[in-house]
């Protein structure tokens, strides 16, 4: 934001993996970006363009808030997840961020496609999550397997509040599904490679 390049402001957490974090300047951002009299939805895009060759993926997890922010976020992508939990409202907006997503297309500011949706925060044992689990399948949308509750983090939080010994936290089908979205994350990105080297 203040000029400094990408690549001086990652951290490497683990071998093969860099994370630029986030930080509460983001809205500060968007009032920059509000003033910027060129292509202000492209600032994102080419600043990624001077480390695209160091990476073979770079994940952009957007606000839940229609911004210039969002905007750079989805005219960067080569594809698109579109994380829901599943109640009313949430639906709803998920609803209106797919409209946004087509006018911004038909706009040509975005030229991803929506992979697929992704449901979160996931406990079959209730009726409301499984009616939106239902009317998400029912929409046509192409789905990913939902994530389940992290209920072990709420327990820990809840061992730690009354005193006593914390719980693991550890859950492996939480795991599990993190690991089947990367997975097909990482197959659609290697079929739209292969589509690429064909043309």
């Amino acid at each position: 934001m203040d000029g400094r390049p990408i690549a001086e402001m990652v951290v490497q957490i683990t071998e093969g993996f860099d994370l630029l974090a986030s930080s509460l300047r983001v809205a500060e951002m968007d009032m920059r970006l509000a003033a910027d009299t060129g292509r202000r939805d492209q600032r994102l895009m080419r600043a990624l363009q001077l480390v695209e060759r160091r990476y073979d993926f770079v994940v952009v997890d957007c606000p839940p808030a229609l911004s210039l922010v969002t905007v750079n976020c989805l005219a960067a992508a080569d594809v698109i997840v579109a994380p829901v939990n599943l109640t009313n409202f949430a639906l709803h907006g998920l609803r209106q961020f797919l409209d946004w997503l087509e006018q911004f297309r038909q706009e040509g500011i975005v030229r991803a496609q929506l992979l697929a949706v992704l449901p979160t925060f996931y406990d079959g044992r209730q009726r409301a999550d499984r009616d939106g689990l239902i009317e998400l399948h029912n929409s046509g949308l192409p789905l990913m397997d939902p994530i389940p509750r992290r209920t072990g983090i709420e327990g820990m939080v809840a061992s730690r509040l009354a005193g006593q010994p914390e719980r693991d936290s550890t859950e492996p089908a939480v795991a599990a599904a993190y690991q089947a979205a990367a997975d097909r994350i990482m197959r659609a990105r290697a079929e739209a490679l292969a589509e690429v080297g064909k043309s």
